[in-house]
């Protein structure tokens, strides 16, 4: 019946929606019956799975403009590719985690699908309308899995300060869409770039500045600084499969948002704009990396860090005159982002499952030494990813690193080339620095529990051959891009 109304390109294009929001109808049906945590991990896997498949046989259909309201090219596949294979990542986690710590584990499973649909919807969107609506959906979902941490007391504050965050950032995004809705008459993308070509100076300055209030929420997603206070107190809390979804999934749909609006905002008309994403990736950069070199808590330490990640991607919004250029890095970039991020988190994951029954510092690098007694496979692996991390050679951090700096020399960022050179000094610093604290067999902490979570393990084996391979032969991921051009 539905085939007889709309066109069945347009079906198979809403077909991750589909599998995605059937999921958690059939989740939601089954607790009615019977709780079962295996049933649920299962039916979220399978999704995912079918989620990732649809999108190679919309891959020969793309481009399809379903309504006004979403649009799906090859890079929306390539960042729901990222998201969904994030999320694949997180669940072969999520389900040892959930075992061992959690009651309301099926209710995890029902706000993680919610949040990835958010994600999707975003990551499609072509319409301010959509935008908005992907990132509450994206965001929501995220109140309620903050819940899902060790200090269930510590964790409710936590959370009030994130919603009223939320809450005050949201409402700038409104008064945003506000004034874009008084120029343009229309919320749609591509009458913002006409509104800016046809209009005077006079009102291209106040769509301007409707234009960086509506920017204000994504910024406050990706935490860029100054938006970045948030960090510290979540970062702390939330349990470290939370935080792999919150470094990765949000992010990388966060920014395909944005890196698809920049497309609307002419160069000549919004130089001020441009101007002001290059001072906020000089600032995230800098003061990112200052902020991590003085961390001795690991998951705030990694949280610094992603702003500097995230202020090195800024870089490719600055070139979005070339359209397939500035995607292609930002997508070269995110792969790798998205890989350490995972490995990364793992780690801590493992430790934290271990020290179930242990009375010590979580937070602490001290103790990560004790993950590498008897492991040498998984300590070289986690050296890697710290390497990919900082761009060493014959990792894929290297070529993503090498790719910005080729942008910030051929269109002269020279400020951008210094806020990398600081950068990468502090780097190498604070990276080294968890390197040698992993390596200190001094005060080693005795833990009880032995079990070797191989799972985990493996999952961060396979993401440190990855980073090798990608970054011995980066062609591998290139000429799929460039095919694709």
């Amino acid at each position: 019946m539905i085939c007889m109304f709309i066109p069945h390109v347009k079906i198979i294009a809403l077909m991750p929606l589909f599998i995605l929001m059937s999921s958690i109808f059939i989740i939601m049906f089954s607790m009615i019956l019977k709780r079962n945590h295996v049933f649920v991990f299962c039916i979220t896997l399978c999704s995912l799975l079918c989620t990732l498949v649809s999108l190679f046989y919309i891959y020969y259909i793309v481009p399809v403009t379903i309504t006004s309201l979403l649009y799906i090219n090859f890079y929306s596949l390539a960042y729901i590719f990222i998201v969904i294979f994030s999320s694949i990542c997180m669940i072969s986690i999520v389900y040892i985690f959930l075992e061992n710590f959690y009651n309301h584990k099926e209710e995890f499973y029902i706000l993680l699908l919610s949040s990835i649909t958010g994600a999707v919807i975003l990551i499609e969107a072509n319409h301010i309308f959509t935008i908005f609506i992907g990132m509450e959906l994206l965001s929501l979902p995220i109140f309620g899995l903050i819940t899902y941490s060790f200090k269930r007391s510590t964790s409710i504050p936590v959370i009030l300060k994130y919603v009223l965050l939320s809450s005050i950032v949201t409402s700038f995004s409104l008064l945003g869409i506000t004034v874009i809705y008084l120029i343009c008459g229309t919320l749609k993308l591509n009458y913002i770039k006409i509104a800016f070509l046809i209009n005077n100076i006079f009102i291209n300055k106040i769509l301007l500045f409707g234009v960086v209030f509506f920017l204000t929420s994504v910024f406050f997603k990706l935490s860029l600084f100054p938006l970045h206070f948030w960090i510290t107190d979540v970062y702390n809390y939330a349990s470290p499969v939370l935080l792999i979804y919150s470094v990765t999934v949000v992010k990388v749909a966060v920014f395909s948002i944005l890196i698809k609006l920049f497309v609307y905002f002419p160069y000549i008309q919004c130089q001020k704009l441009y101007l002001f994403i290059e001072l906020l990736a000089i600032l995230s950069i800098i003061c990112g990396s200052i902020m991590a070199a003085f961390q001795n808590n690991i998951k705030t330490f990694f949280g610094y860090s992603s702003i500097v990640h995230i202020g090195y991607i800024l870089t490719t919004l600055l070139v979005i005159q070339d359209y397939y250029i500035s995607n292609n890095i930002a997508i070269i970039y995110l792969i790798n982002y998205t890989m350490s991020s995972i490995g990364i988190f793992s780690v801590l994951s493992i430790l934290i499952l271990r020290n179930k029954n242990v009375n010590f510092d979580l937070q602490s690098l001290s103790v990560y030494n004790t993950l590498l007694k008897g492991k040498p496979i998984l300590c070289i692996a986690i050296i890697i990813i710290m390497f990919s991390f900082l761009g060493m050679p014959f990792t894929y951090g290297f070529i993503t690193k090498f790719l910005i700096l080729s942008i910030m020399i051929q269109n002269k960022f020279w400020f951008l080339l210094l806020s990398v050179a600081i950068s990468s000094g502090f780097g190498i610093y604070y990276y080294l620095k968890i390197i040698l604290c992993l390596y200190n067999t001094r005060n080693m902490i005795s833990i009880q529990n032995r079990t070797p979570y191989t799972r985990i393990e493996i999952v961060i084996i396979f993401i440190s051959i990855l980073i090798v391979i990608l970054g011995i032969c980066p062609q591998l991921i290139m000429n799929i891009l460039r095919l694709n051009n």
